[in-house]
C-alpha cells in the first residue's frame, strides 16, 4: 500500500478565517516554510472540499496551492489565487483513471479547460498562477505532466520545485500516519 496524503499551502499563512475551515475539515498539523504556512490534513477530504479549502486559503490578497496523493499512483494538484480557482492537474493520469476520485480529478481538468485533451491549457494555468513566485516554462510543465511516475509523492515533489513552492518534508508526511495509527491525537 503507497502513501494517501493531503495538504494546502498558503501563502504567508493566508487567510485566517479560511485556516480556522481548514483546522476545522480535519485534524491536521501546520508548519511554517519559507513565506508559507503548510496545512498537513490527517484526514482525506473529498477532493471538492479541498480545491475549496485551496479557494479560501488564498484568501483576497494571497495564493494557495492543494496537493493530493492517493496510494503513491497518481497526485492532484490545484492552485488558487486571490479566493479564484487558477489551475487544476493530475500528475499521472493513467493511474488515476483506477480511482473514483482520481475519475473526478480528471473530469474536474478537463471542465475546468472546456477540453478532454488538458494538459496545455492546464499547463498555461501554471505558468501564469507561478508567475508571481518564479518564471516557469509551459513545456516544463507538460513534461512533468506527461511523464511516467512511478510513485506521485515523487511527481508532487518535482511539481513544488518547479513552480518555486516549499515541499511538504517527509516528517510532516509521517505524521498522518502516526495520527492514523493513533500514535498522535488532535
Amino acid at each position: 500500500m503507497g502513501a494517501t496524503f493531503q495538504y494546502i499551502l498558503a501563502q504567508g499563512g493566508g487567510d485566517e478565517h479560511a485556516a480556522r475551515q481548514i483546522n476545522a475539515s480535519s485534524p491536521l498539523s501546520r508548519h511554517d516554510l519559507d513565506g508559507w504556512t503548510a496545512f498537513v490534513l490527517y484526514d482525506v477530504l473529498r477532493l471538492s472540499e479541498l480545491d475549496e479549502l485551496a479557494v479560501r486559503a488564498s484568501g483576497a490578497r494571497g495564493l494557495a496551492l492543494a496537493a493530493f496523493v492517493e496510494d503513491s499512483d497518481y497526485a492532484y494538484v490545484v492552485g488558487a489565487r486571490k479566493g479564484e480557482l487558477s489551475f487544476r492537474m493530475v500528475l499521472e493520469d493513467r493511474s488515476a483513471k483506477a480511482y473514483r476520485e482520481g475519475v473526478w480529478a480528471l473530469r474536474q481538468c478537463a471542465s475546468l479547460s472546456g477540453s478532454p485533451s488538458w494538459k496545455a491549457d492546464a499547463a498555461r494555468r501554471v505558468v501564469s498562477w507561478a508567475a508571481e513566485i518564479r518564471p516557469v516554462d509551459v513545456e516544463a510543465v507538460l513534461a512533468l505532466a506527461d511523464k511516467d511516475w512511478v510513485y506521485a509523492t515523487d511527481a508532487i515533489e518535482e511539481f513544488m520545485d518547479l513552480v518555486g513552492v516549499p515541499n511538504v518534508g517527509g516528517d510532516a508526511i509521517a505524521d498522518v500516519y502516526r495520527y492514523r495509527r493513533g500514535k498522535i491525537r488532535r
